[in-house]
């Protein structure tokens, strides 16, 4: 009998630590996972630089558009004060032009002698909008713009083209004015500045 009691005890006494051992496996095997870190010096990148925009070119229209009015006054025989629409110049180069910038040098230059009464900005856009032009659409056709001139009551018309433009400052354009007379849609005067530049001045406009 007490041979039997004293295997019971250490029956009991094994599974007892059979459980412990248990207890401490999965203890272990839940434990939180080990990080590593990657100590290794961090290489910093230089910033990449933004492309800068291209630069508009400013080109001083004074002195390119003063000799084709001067030639315009100068060659047209026609009486005083008759009404001049000015239609927005037109750019066909591959540079930037202000149409605004040129129409307001034009009007400038043609104003200083009483052969034109320009017509006022305000009821050409007004007249457009009638007619369903856009006010600063300077890609309008001709046909279009003479429908505006008559509608305006104007007498000529002045046409304005950029043909070229160089990217470099200071260098020659290529522009051409025309006058039209409303009355009959015919082209009455035209000049360029590849024709001012290639025809010697007289000594009376030097």
């Amino acid at each position: 009998m007490k041979y039997f009691r004293s295997t019971i005890i250490f029956a009991v006494f094994l599974m007892l630590s059979g459980c412990q051992t248990l207890t401490k496996t999965n203890k272990q095997s839940q434990a939180a996972p080990i990080i590593t870190i990657d100590e290794s010096p961090v290489t910093a990148q230089a910033p990449k630089l933004l492309e800068q925009p291209p630069k508009l070119i400013q080109t001083n229209w004074q002195p390119v558009i003063q000799p084709l009015v001067k030639n315009l006054l100068r060659t047209v025989k026609i009486d005083e004060n008759n009404q001049l629409l000015i239609s927005d110049a037109k750019n066909y180069s591959s540079q930037y032009v202000s149409s605004t910038e040129m129409n307001k040098i034009i009007v400038k230059l043609i104003s200083q002698k009483p052969v034109f009464n320009i017509i006022d900005r305000l009821i050409i856009n007004q007249s457009k909008s009638v007619l369903g032009i856009p006010y600063n659409d300077s890609s309008v056709s001709r046909s279009k713009m003479l429908t505006l001139a008559k509608n305006v009551k104007a007498d000529y018309l002045l046409f304005t083209t950029v043909n070229e433009q160089s990217n470099l400052p200071d260098t020659p354009v290529d522009v051409v004015m025309e006058l039209v007379s409303v009355e009959t849609g015919k082209k009455i005067w035209q000049s360029s500045t590849e024709q001012l530049k290639a025809k010697p001045a007289s000594k009376s406009e030097r």
